[in-house]
Order: structure tokens, then sequence, then C-alpha cells
């Protein structure tokens, strides 16, 4: 589908392509071209970028594939494949044109809900840095407060986490509490990504919410420009969601262990700091197209980390031969943060089974009935996790 055909013989590119530096490794300079109107990007290494820039300015609609790579040659006296530039552009969705974006988010979700943000004007602009630097200040105060708090009183931080589970005394009352509090911290998670971007100048475009492989909620602000400014305000932008869901969740501990120490009020409130718990494991976990895997490309100053992961995973030979530390690190963080999903979901399914056998076989003395009751949170997490392991095997395929 992404192959050039004749109808790019003359191609033209985006109008506003322009360059920037990505990152530096093996002391080279990679530098983005691409398109923040779009939001679309290529990787060119330094030695290449005046050559490609070069070749880019040519591809205008008049000019065929020979014509530039002859203007290339003449000008820099060295050959260029634009067969494989073009195909490049095209891919990345660079080219003019009516062309489907594909990806995996495309290809395995169902778009739920879609906003468009519109320009922000000067005045919200500096509101929102002022937001910013005000909600990074008290995140900081919260955070220390709760490290301190916990060192002090480690003992009781723990019966406190473990009692957090339960709602009224009821596991199950309990995930469904936790969960109904995630609406709140989706809300304040990607708030702070937009809050990060535009203080770095940044405007957010979209947000859009996803059913992904047919169980998860996908949910992702999108925002033009990321790939242009330098790599640590990107790994600030990355991280915002999850250090807000960080000092959400320590300002939530705070509460319950100081002002609201017992009642309905404090449970509600433990049940906000148990989903932000959740929302850390879920959006570190590098496996997922989470903030974790943005932040763990850019440590790396690696792209496709996934595909190569699962390249590993599937034993593909061309995997194996490139792998170096940073695939296996990526791999076994990963893989152990599934494993570790898997451990946690099931603990508190084995214990909302219990719940229901002894409810049942309270009030019905029925053995047979209240066993069959209580294997249902056990068979719903098998499901779960069923369809995750089926994902898991399509993104192996699908990535090879």
């Amino acid at each position: 589908m992404n192959e050039v055909n004749e109808s790019f013989l003359t191609p033209e590119c985006l109008p506003d392509i322009s360059s920037w530096l990505l990152w530096k490794k093996n002391n080279i300079n990679i530098y983005s071209v691409g398109s923040i109107d779009a939001d679309k990007y290529i990787m060119v290494p330094e030695d290449k970028l005046e050559i490609v820039l070069f070749a880019i300015e040519l591809m205008d609609g008049e000019h065929t594939l020979d014509d530039i790579a002859g203007k290339v040659y003449k000008k820099f006296q060295r050959q260029i494949d634009m067969y494989s530039i073009l195909n490049k552009m095209n891919k990345a969705g660079l080219i003019c044109g009516d062309r489907e974006e594909i990806s995996e988010i495309t290809t395995f979700s169902q778009k739920l809900i879609h906003h468009t943000f519109p320009e922000f004007s000067v005045i919200k602009k500096k509101l929102i840095i002022i937001l910013y630097n005000i909600w990074f200040i008290l995140s900081i105060f919260f955070i220390v407060s709760t490290v301190v708090s916990i060192i002090k009183r480690s003992g009781e931080g723990m019966i406190f986490l473990s009692e957090s589970l339960k709602f009224r005394d009821s596991y199950f009352l309990g995930a469904i509490m936790t969960a109904l509090s995630s609406i709140i911290n989706i809300i304040l998670h990607e708030l702070s990504h937009i809050l990060a971007a535009v203080k770095f100048g940044l405007q957010p475009s979209e947000f859009t919410m996803n059913l992904y492989g047919g169980f998860k909620l996908v949910w992702v602000v999108r925002i033009k420009g990321m790939y242009s400014v330098e790599r640590y305000k990107r790994i600030i932008i990355m991280a915002a969601g999850i250090f807000t869901n960080i000092s959400v969740g320590a300002f939530a501990y705070l509460l319950c262990m100081y002002v609201c120490k017992d009642g309905i009020v404090m449970e509600l409130i433990s049940k906000v700091m148990l989903n932000n718990i959740f929302m850390i494991m879920a959006c570190s976990m590098p496996f997922n197209l989470s903030d974790g895997y943005y932040i763990f490309t850019q440590i790396a100053k690696r792209q496709n980390m996934r595909k190569r992961m699962f390249g590993l995973i599937g034993f593909s030979k061309e995997a194996i031969a490139k792998a170096d530390i940073w695939d296996l690190l990526y791999s076994a963080i990963a893989i152990g943060f599934i494993i570790y999903g898997f451990v946690l979901s099931g603990g508190w399914a084995y214990r909302m089974a219990l719940e229901f056998h002894s409810i049942t076989f309270d009030k019905t003395a029925i053995p047979i009935l209240s066993i069959a009751i209580g294997l249902l949170p056990l068979l719903f997490i098998f499901w779960i996790n069923g369809l995750f392991i089926i994902r898991f095997i399509k993104l192996i395929k699908y990535n090879r």
C-alpha cells in the first residue's frame, strides 16, 4: 500500500517541511525532518541532512525522481536513492495527496471520543504557563511530604494501602469505585500534558479516546511539533501525565492519613489514590503505546523499540542479530510489567472471588452455587488477560 506508484513520478511534498535536532547519538547528530502542521517526521543523520533537504525542495510536483537525483549529483557529487527517500516520506505521510493513516492504534482500535482543540490565545497561553508553574511547585510539595510520611509511618502506610482495596468492606465495590475515580484522574493526566506543552511553546491539536484491542481504553492528546523541541522538553511533556498521577496520588494519601482519617470520604479519596497508582503503572509500562514507551525511546534515543521487541519474542533472526543492551533492557522491563499486572489483577480477583463465595454461601448455603458465583471474578480476569494475550500474538505478527 505504501510502495511508490506511477502517481509519484513527479512527487510533491508538504509545503512546510523543516528540520530540527532530534538527539545526538554516538557523536552523530540525528535530525527530525518533517511538518509541524501534519505532525509527521522522518529521521535523517547530519551528514545526509543538507542533501535530503535539497532533494525535498525539488519535490514540487514538477521534477521527476531522476531529475532530482541528477540535480543532487550535480551540486554535491553524490549519488542518492530517491525512490528510497520517497518511500520513506510517503510512509511518514509527508507526500501530498489523499492517504489513509495506518498505525497500530488505527489498526487495532475503534475511536470513541474525538475533540479538536482551538488555537490558544496569547492570554490563555500566559495563564496556562502560570498554572503550570503553580501545579509544579505544589506537586513537588505533595510528593516530598508523602515520601517523608511513608518513611516515618511505613507500617501504618502499608496497612492503609492494603485496606484501600476495599470500599465498605467489599473488594468488589472497591474495584468499582477505583475504576470510577479514573474519570477525574484521566482528565488531570491529559491536562498536565497540555500544560507542559504550552509551557514549551507547543499547541495541542486533538484529544481522542479509543477502544483498543476490544477491551482497553486508550486516551491520547496529540501535540503538534513534539519533535521540533529539545529532547529534555519532549521528555518533560511526555512525563507530565505520570508526574501528575504521582502528585495527585500523593495528595490523596496525605488527605487520608492526616485529614480524613476514617469514614466514607476517606474511602472515596483512597480510591482516587489507588487509581492513580494503577495509572502510574499502566502509563509507565513500556509495552503499550504509553507515556512510558515514548519516554523510554527518548532516553534510549531509539525509535520503533516495540517492533524490535516483538521481533525478539517472535525469534526473528534479523532482530536477534541486531539486538543490543537497550533492546534487552526494554524487553525485560516490558515483560516484567506485564507479569506484575497479571499477578496484581489476579490477586484482586482472588479476593473478590472469596468475597462472592462467602456472601453467596451465607445466603443460600448451596456449596455448588457459591463456588460458581465465586468463580465469576476469576473468569472475568482470565477473559481480559486472554484478550491481552491474543492482542500480544497479533502484535508479534503485525510487527514482523
